[in-house]
């Protein structure tokens, strides 16, 4: 019998060996819980010793987990690539679409559109305004139209020329400016307004000296020299036409020149009187189609004038056309003829199949204006 409770215990002595063996390897391989089951195999105080350790190492990771700080979470955020990858995309398409809404202005991507279309739309009505009152130079034989020449001599003068230049560009009529030399350097913005505006340019002396008192080579040299004050200040616009002062010339003098020398035919004598309602009455009862007026855009009262006689001529049907222009039209030609040049418009006729030719400028009335 003690032979075999011998046996008996060292056979079971031996189970509890490989037991152990086999327990210790699947503790190897499954960790601390099995580990702790072979604990609590073994005996009770092991097994409540293993309950409370674990316990108390689950509410130590617990424990942990709560007290993970911000800091360390952001870390960890930064740390994936791919949340890195995905957040700077999202910012660079929200960058884009923020320059988008900049660049389109504060109304968005579709106000510029909107914009472009207005300003198209403005731009064709203007071009249509301007087509419907432009008309074009014609003839009278075509329209029937009568037209006359408005001149203005000794200017440009600050602030009076300009104002006439407005009333002319409301209008959209056209007239010559004979102008003095030494004035056209003083204010060369005005001449180049005359010239934009479809105005013609004569030459009226440097200093509006009578050239009669002249020598040749100082006429010569007076022309040249206010002629190419105006062609400078005008950007290139040349003269194509001179009122020589007081009218006064001989056949000397348009030899001398080889250029048409206009005159007029009707003179308001706004230099001498001075008074608006003079010069408009002079106008209203002497104008007739082919005149040409003579004015002068130095004086206040003119300006006056000129705001009542531009919208008054027109709607009496009258086209206000400047010197070389109201020649074409009327199929007169304004070239110098055998040393002399035409001097008296008056000739012209409102019906050009009975034109008469004009009268030379050596035959011409004398005239007193300043």
């Amino acid at each position: 019998m003690k032979q075999d409770e011998k046996y008996t215990s060292e056979k079971w002595e031996r189970s509890q060996q490989i037991a152990d063996k086999y327990r210790r390897r699947a503790a190897e391989r499954g960790g601390e819980s099995t580990g702790a089951s072979r604990r609590v195999s073994g005996s009770g105080s092991s097994r409540s010793g293993v309950s409370r350790r674990t316990v108390r190492s689950g509410r130590s990771r617990r424990s942990g987990m709560r007290t993970l700080s911000f800091r360390d979470v952001i870390a960890g955020i930064l740390a994936d690539r791919r949340f890195l990858l995905v957040f700077g995309l999202a910012l660079a398409l929200l960058l884009i679409f923020f320059l988008t809404r900049i660049f389109a202005g504060p109304g968005g991507g579709k106000t510029p559109t909107t914009v472009a279309e207005t300003t198209t739309e403005e731009e064709t009505e203007e071009i249509t305004t301007e087509e419907e009152t432009e008309e074009p130079l014609g003839s009278y034989a075509e329209s029937g139209k009568p037209a006359v020449a408005l001149t203005f001599d000794d200017g440009p003068a600050p602030g009076t020329t300009d104002e006439i230049l407005d009333i002319l560009e409301q209008y959209n009529a056209h007239a010559t400016f004979f102008m003095i030399g030494q004035n056209v350097s003083e204010n060369p913005d005005a001449v180049k307004r005359m010239a934009d505006l479809g105005c013609e340019l004569g030459n009226h002396t440097w200093s509006h000296t009578r050239l009669t008192t002249m020598s040749a080579s100082e006429r010569e040299a007076d022309f040249l020299k206010t002629n190419q004050a105006i062609l400078e200040a005008s950007g290139g616009t040349p003269v194509t036409v001179i009122r020589p002062p007081w009218g006064a010339s001989d056949k000397e003098i348009r030899d001398e020149l080889q250029i048409p020398i206009i005159i007029w035919n009707v003179d308001t004598l706004d230099w001498e009187t001075k008074d608006a309602d003079t010069t408009i009455q002079v106008v209203r009862d002497e104008v007739q189609g082919g005149d040409i007026v003579l004015m002068h855009d130095i004086h206040q009262p003119t300006v006056d004038a000129v705001r009542e006689i531009v919208p008054m001529l027109i709607e009496e049907g009258y086209r206000l056309l400047t010197v070389s222009e109201l020649y074409a039209y009327y199929g007169e030609e304004l070239t110098l003829h055998l040393g002399h040049a035409y001097a008296e418009p008056q000739q012209i006729s409102t019906v050009p199949e009975t034109t008469t030719a004009p009268v030379p400028a050596e035959t011409a009335a004398p005239v007193q204006n300043p």
